[in-house]
């Protein structure tokens, strides 16, 4: 998929989920692209977003193009979300420029993530905040995280100590896809879903 750096710049302010809206931005730049196998027609980049007052922001983006022409966030396509699961599911290892997308199963998330069917159910949560979630076959939430920090995520370190040692009282972090390298960082979680009123 071909986005030129003006759409995806226009289309990055649109997001409620972009922090730098009314900030001056000096320069976007697609740091890195994912590859998505099991969607093909979208496309999982790592951008940075520069400023005019000199700081910078990195983002996940998921882009597909509509039939018009459009651009839309992947995630509106249940395909998407059930691309990162089947990654999830496996295990995978992509390797993307000077680092590796890495899937990592935690506690019991390999088995959860296998109970589910081929192609399950896929809904949006409805709240956005800095992060996009969706729940997948009712049982699973996936957490996408947009702007990027480098580093071990507390909630990576803290959700794996939890659900490697029985703690039930929190959702259950069942698996992570993580960036490996230079700019090694966390892009999506996985956990058992919880229903509430």
């Amino acid at each position: 998929m071909t986005v030129t750096l003006e759409e995806l710049t226009g289309w990055l302010k649109q997001q409620r989920w972009f922090g730098g809206k009314g900030v001056p931005i000096s320069k976007v730049e697609v740091l890195e692209r994912i590859p998505l196998q099991s969607a093909p027609d979208a496309e999982a980049s790592i951008v940075r977003v520069s400023y005019v007052l000199g700081s910078h922001e990195t983002y996940l983006v998921l882009l597909q193009r509509m039939p018009d022409g459009q651009l839309r966030d992947a995630l509106e396509d249940p395909g998407v979300s059930r691309a990162v699961l089947d990654f999830a599911r496996d295990a995978r290892r992509v390797p993307v420029g000077a680092g590796v997308v890495r899937a990592e199963t935690i506690g019991r998330g390999a088995e959860m993530l296998a109970s589910l069917p081929g192609e399950p159910s896929v809904r949006a949560l409805g709240v956005e905040q800095s992060n996009t979630s969706v729940v997948i076959g009712d049982r699973i939430l996936l957490k996408v995280l947009r702007k990027l920090e480098v580093g071990l995520s507390p909630e990576v370190e803290m959700g794996r100590f939890l659900a490697t040692h029985g703690f039930r009282s929190t959702p259950q972090l069942l698996a992570a896809l993580t960036l490996e390298g230079p700019s090694a960082s966390e892009l999506a979680l996985l956990y058992a879903f919880v229903p509430n009123q």
